[in-house]
Order: C-alpha cells, then sequence, then structure tokens
C-alpha cells in the first residue's frame, strides 16, 4: 500500500534532477570549446511530443480542438523539433567560431574566423507583436571581405559560446562594440 502511493515520487525525483542539470553541456574537443544541448532536452522533446499524439487521442472526446492540437503538434516537436535540439552546436576554438542551430531543415550554419574579422557588434532589436514587445541579441561580425556574419544569440549554444568567443577576439584585437544600450 505504502509502494503504491509513493510510486509517483521516483519519476518525480528524476525529473527534478534532470531538469536541475542545466540544459548546455560544454566538452573540450582539442583545443575547441564544444557547447550543445544536453542528451535529455531532445528526449524529453520527442518523449513529450509522442505522448502529446497519444493524449490527444483521448482528450479529443473531452475537447475536440485541443485533443486535435496535441495529435497534430505532438508529432511536429517529435519529428521536428527533437533532431534539431540535438544537432544545434556552437564551438569556440583557436580558428574562430562555428555555429549550427535553427529547425531541422531551416538550419542557420556560421562559420566565423578570427584572422578575417575586421570589427564585431553587439546590437539588438526590438519588435512587437501581439504578445508584447520582443527583444533580440545579434553578433554582426564585419569580415574583411566586407560581407558581415549576423549571428543570433537566440539559441541557448549561441548564447553559451558568445563570452567565450568574445573573449578570445577582443585578446586578438579584434575591436567589439556593444550596441545594446546595456
Amino acid at each position: 500500500m505504502l509502494l503504491a502511493r509513493s510510486g509517483w515520487r521516483l519519476p518525480l525525483l528524476l525529473a527534478a534532477v534532470a531538469f536541475s542539470t542545466g540544459c548546455i553541456r560544454e566538452t573540450t574537443e582539442g583545443t575547441a570549446h564544444v557547447f550543445q544541448n544536453e542528451l535529455w532536452v531532445p528526449i524529453v522533446t520527442f518523449l513529450g511530443g509522442i505522448a502529446a499524439c497519444v493524449g490527444g487521442w483521448f482528450v479529443k472526446s473531452h475537447s475536440e480542438r485541443f485533443g486535435w492540437a496535441m495529435i497534430i503538434l505532438g508529432p511536429i516537436a517529435a519529428i521536428g523539433f527533437a533532431p534539431s535540439l540535438y544537432l544545434d552546436r556552437a564551438a569556440v576554438d583557436d580558428s574562430g567560431f562555428s555555429l549550427r542551430a535553427g529547425i531541422w531543415g531551416m538550419t542557420a550554419v556560421h562559420d566565423v574566423k578570427y584572422d578575417s574579422l575586421r570589427q564585431i557588434h553587439l546590437t539588438k532589436e526590438e519588435s512587437y507583436g501581439r504578445r508584447g514587445k520582443k527583444v533580440s541579441y545579434y553578433m554582426v561580425c564585419d569580415r574583411t571581405s566586407g560581407e558581415p556574419a549576423k549571428i543570433s544569440l537566440g539559441n541557448q549554444c549561441a548564447e553559451a559560446a558568445a563570452p567565450l568567443f568574445l573573449d578570445a577576439a577582443q585578446a586578438r584585437g579584434i575591436p567589439i562594440t556593444n550596441e545594446t544600450g546595456e
């Protein structure tokens, strides 16, 4: 009887431990510092998408609209977002910064080398929508070729790797301007 009542505690404890460990894993591969999502993030997204699909089948008898939304959005999360979270990767090494991020099939890939940089600008863009003000942060890397690279810092891997990249760029004498006002 006691085991039946406390059966929910172990899964809850395991979930609390998993979610308290953080979302980004930093590893070292040679001279590169690599930032990726922890493995549990895409796994939970995949399993959550499958569970939403199955749960939607049962929920639609009570709320048809919500049930069908779960049935449709569950596989999108499992097939679209989970692989994207698994493949997101930012790396900073002796030669520069590389980033692979975005939704599977529409992935943004950036490769910025220190020796091709003229200057880096930290910028922010504000936009307004139905849900109010949204602020997006970017690193705009001016290359010596004249072609800028606008790198979104909205991805957790990019956000975690950016300070290391900026410190290394500043140590190499590359000017960095903060235009965010913060």
